[in-house]
């Protein structure tokens, strides 16, 4: 664990310039001076014991000041991980150099030199700053006490210009009002720079407190921006905590702050005030920055050669990786052990004959995921349908401000929905497997501010297979569920959709006979689709919403509760295949239809039924 403290004079140090050497008389008079500004609070003994405790344990045994007052470790203690930041002992502990505003102020409890913001003063506009690397899994806890004096009557604000400019300067160290720079490295200025001089950033940030801020206090904040490797503000984990009512000191706090990228970026926490005319006050910042326990991240070229230089940090080399196969070393082979033959990712081909190339005579035996390994992914090198199911909103709004996917029914891979679900079917194998995702959601009104919901997904229906002469049937079913991630899940329910396929191969013939259903939540629409080696899309039904449900109105009448046994769309049909397996018609009953004809007669349906 990273623990960061800010004391209004905690740490014997005064700024990164300075040169002295910390003794242990030194650490306890600040011990003294801790517990003696926690009776100043009035707070209950069982809490005092409990947070002194803490910081004699921060002070004693989680900081390492070395003679020249110029670096500072902070370790992680339970593992082999840990933090270095050279330099800059002063990242967390800028309160120690501000001047005493305590005259300045009437109410709450006395304190001994609280950070005083003021809005029209470029240079105390913004209050301690700190970046921190963040690894994918990382959590921060973060908080402050904050105060403003007086009645807020609203008024003027500082420009998101002006306050990116001085958040800029202060992050760098410049001639301002307590700055303290990030680090001297040339590297982390450019980070610094690269990041907050994102000529977007401005109009993120205004967007994403206008999203948050209560207009009868004032705009004064605890911060957390969270940013991409690609300097990118990341809306759907970033925030602000506003200063609280007038009246006495009050915590504000934000825990359990996970950094939920799947690649490495960063963090920066600092207090601002952007209300002129009414100062604001605040003291103990503080951070907690827990590092997750990834073993390892690895980037790769689509047949599985890794990516060089793109691994992420706080790791373990693992054997395991692409595919979940191991990476077979020895005697320098550098290939993929799938068990029966191994597999070379840097020509991206198998290093055996495929046991199934007698089914697929048009393709190379030794080629690996019929060459679209962005598609497919051939674990034993047999034959596979993965089936998609969609949920998608059919308007450009819905649901009183948020957008929709404006669409009709559609098989295109790259077409948005709120839940998104894929079976990765495969006639030859004898388990499944399967993945939900969403698209991104935003309020109309805010389309900067945009949040990614988390679906869950699992099968519920036991995978059978039975063999009937030269047929062989599989039966399985699923449940996804995603919600609106902008709203409590208690307002808009998830979307539910269960399936139950039942799948007739037969080879010899060419035939795949699909029979089933869909049931569930029929708003917004839903589509099924069943895809060939090839690639080729063939549509398996789709449902439509009733016509007396409201685009509004939707998501409160028809989402609560699964509604398992309500219906969504049936359907049994025959597809020929060939040699290939691919796709080359579909009969029902008696009817024959052309891949293209019969995939037309879903695509002009209406997504909601007419009156």
């Amino acid at each position: 664990m990273l623990l960061a403290t800010l004391l209004y004079g905690g740490i014997p140090y005064a700024s990164a310039q300075e040169s002295y050497t910390a003794s242990l008389e030194e650490t306890g008079d600040n011990i003294q001076n801790a517990e003696d500004y926690l009776k100043s609070k009035s707070q209950s003994l069982e809490k005092y014991l409990h947070r002194s405790a803490r910081i004699q344990k921060r002070l004693l045994k989680k900081m390492k000041v070395t003679e020249s007052g110029m670096a500072a470790k902070l370790m992680k203690t339970d593992s082999v991980l840990y933090l270095e930041y050279a330099k800059h002992p002063m990242a967390y502990d800028s309160l120690a150099a501000l001047s005493p505003d305590s005259t300045h102020y009437n109410k709450g409890s006395p304190k001994s030199d609280p950070k005083h913001l003021i809005a029209n003063e470029p240079q105390r506009r913004i209050g301690t700053a700190i970046m921190l690397k963040a690894m994918p899994g990382d959590r921060f806890d973060i908080s402050a006490d904050g105060f403003y004096q007086g009645e807020y009557r609203g008024g003027e604000t500082v420009k998101a210009n002006s306050l990116v400019e001085s958040l800029l300067s202060t992050m760098m160290g410049g001639q301002v009002y307590s700055g303290v720079p990030i680090s001297e490295l040339p590297k982390n200025a450019q980070t610094i720079q690269q990041t907050l001089g994102n000529p977007a950033f401005a109009g993120q940030l205004t967007n994403l407190l206008n999203n948050t801020d209560d207009p009868t206090k004032p705009k004064a904040h605890l911060n957390y921006l969270f940013f991409n490797s690609k300097f990118e503000l990341v809306n759907e984990i970033s925030g602000a905590i506003q200063i609280p009512m007038d009246g006495d000191w009050i915590p504000l706090e934000a825990n359990s702050l996970i950094f939920s990228l799947d690649e490495p970026g960063y963090v920066f926490v600092y207090i601002d005030n952007q209300s002129i005319g009414t100062d604001a006050w605040f003291d103990n910042v503080h951070i907690e920055h827990y590092t997750s326990s990834v073993l390892e991240e690895n980037h790769y070229y689509p047949f599985g050669l890794t990516l060089t230089g793109e691994a992420g940090g706080n790791t373990t080399a693992q054997p395991y990786r692409y595919n979940g196969k191991e990476l077979e070393k020895s005697f320098g082979l550098e290939m993929y052990d799938y068990g029966s033959r191994m597999q070379d990712p840097q020509l991206g081909r198998w290093f055996g004959i495929d046991p199934l190339a007698g089914k697929m005579p048009s393709w190379s035996p030794y080629s690996y995921a019929f060459n679209n390994p962005v598609r497919f992914i051939d674990i034993d090198g047999l034959i596979p349908y993965p089936i998609t199911i969609r949920s998608f909103a059919p308007f450009s709004e819905f649901g009183f401000g948020y957008h929709g996917d404006g669409r009709g029914y559609s098989t295109s891979s790259t077409a948005t929905a709120r839940v998104h679900q894929r079976i990765n079917f495969d006639t030859d194998k004898r388990s499944l497997s399967t993945k939900a995702w969403s698209s991104p959601t935003w309020r109309v009104s805010s389309s900067n501010n945009k949040s990614t919901a988390t679906p869950s997904v699992k099968f519920d229906e036991p995978f059978t297979i039975s063999n009937n002469g030269d047929a062989k049937t599989f039966k399985f079913g699923s449940h996804v569920a995603a919600g609106n991630p902008k709203t409590p899940e208690a307002l808009t329910p998830n979307i539910d959709v269960f399936s139950d396929f039942s799948i007739t191969e037969n080879k010899k013939g060419g035939t795949l006979n699909v029979s089933g259903k869909l049931t569930g939540d029929n708003f917004p629409s839903t589509e099924a689709f069943i895809t060939d080696p090839s690639g080729q899309n063939l549509f398996i039904g789709v449902g439509q919403i009733g016509a007396d449900v409201g685009k509004n109105s939707g998501p409160f009448t028809e989402l609560p509760g699964e509604n398992k046994d309500r219906a969504i769309t049936s359907f049994n049909f025959t597809i020929s295949t060939d040699k290939k397996g691919n796709f080359t018609g579909v009969q029902v009953g008696k009817t024959n239809y052309s891949i293209q004809d019969w995939n037309k007669q879903f695509q002009n349906t209406q997504p909601q039924k007419q009156q």
